[in-house]
């Protein structure tokens, strides 16, 4: 998962309109030009994520 300031993405005008696909990838690149930004990475989980077919599921 990647977590990024809401004033960065501000910056860089969101997401695209009108991208069929890789619009989190066009995101990304436009967020790494800034130059201001410091990546960190960690070996720890920080989200489950469950496949349910119920239409319930939350």
């Amino acid at each position: 998962n990647t977590f990024i300031r809401l004033s960065t993405a501000l910056r860089i005008g969101g997401y695209t309109d009108g991208l069929i696909s890789c619009n989190d990838r066009d995101f990304a690149i436009r967020a790494l030009e800034l130059g201001d930004l410091e990546i960190q990475y960690t070996r720890r989980v920080t989200v489950d994520w469950h496949i349910n077919q119920s239409p319930d599921a939350f």
